[in-house]
């Protein structure tokens, strides 16, 4: 991969987002209840590899477009 494209790639894997839109918005935060314990909190987890086989994909990529010619 392209050194300009790799540093730009790494700057954007590692560089947290926060927005906060939804508040300014007036959105107001859901409190779920569940019952005989009350209020709970909902967490989930998206792992997406944040890049890491992504010289792997590249390589796939190049390697598809060639072998198309």
């Amino acid at each position: 991969m392209p050194p300009p494209l790799r540093d730009r790639l790494e700057e954007l894997l590692k560089s947290p987002v926060m927005n906060n839109d939804a508040a300014l918005s007036g959105v107001q935060p859901h409190h779920p209840t569940v019952r005989d314990i009350g209020q709970v909190l909902r967490v989930a987890l998206w792992n997406i590899e944040r890049g890491l086989e992504f010289d792997l994909i590249w390589r796939y990529q190049i390697q598809k477009k060639l072998n198309e010619r």
